[in-house]
């Protein structure tokens, strides 16, 4: 399996993982009310994922474009 094919793979099981969490977080909140300090961890919980999110795009797309160059 060549690298770009690894690297698309990488990116759709990412998505997927992306789209699992979104579901369970409309879960929770449809589920209950929650009090500030539950909000403020879910705010926490989708700040650091959606960084987490586009530190890895860089390095994917980086490391993409260095093989391009």
């Amino acid at each position: 399996m060549g690298k770009e094919q690894r690297i698309k793979e990488s990116h759709q099981l990412k998505l997927k993982e992306l789209q699992r969490t979104v579901t369970l977080l409309q879960g929770v909140m449809r589920s209950k009310m929650l009090d500030q300090s539950e909000a403020k961890g879910l705010l926490s919980l989708i700040t650091d994922y959606a960084h987490t999110w586009a530190l890895l795009q860089q390095y994917d797309f980086g490391s993409e474009r260095e093989r391009i160059s």
